[in-house]
């Protein structure tokens, strides 16, 4: 499998124990030092609910299919919460993302990002 931000070969150990096990990464190592997940946890009020914020990048990143293997501890987590009721993923968040989801009353969420748009000028 090829690293989706330099196009490298990821390399994996493999052994007979997993030898016919899929790759799931989408990262090298070296990309993966470059652009590490720094995890950012937040709960927001939205109407009588609550808003769990799950943001993995602390900046701009024009590869998100590079971190797709990240995202299962997210999803046993959502499991795990009997208050929610429903998981959104995004790209990228912003204030108007959150006022839509404020508007829309579905009810406790949890969401899901990559990076959080806070300056007006950060756009892909």
């Amino acid at each position: 499998m090829l690293c989706e931000i330099c196009k490298r070969k990821v390399k994996t150990r493999r052994n007979l124990h997993n030898l016919f096990d899929p790759e799931v990464h989408h990262i090298c190592e070296k990309c993966f030092m470059e652009h590490p997940v720094i995890l950012k946890k937040s709960t927001m009020p939205i109407e009588q609910f609550t808003l769990h914020l799950n943001q993995m990048l602390d900046r701009v990143t024009q590869f998100p299919m590079a971190y797709m293997s990240f995202m299962k501890p997210f999803y046993l987590d959502f499991i795990k919460r009997k208050d929610v009721e429903i998981i959104l993923y995004f790209d990228q968040t912003g204030d108007q993302i959150f006022e839509i989801l404020d508007s829309l009353k579905l009810g406790s969420i949890y969401l899901l990002t990559l990076y959080e748009d806070i300056g007006k000028g950060e756009k892909l």
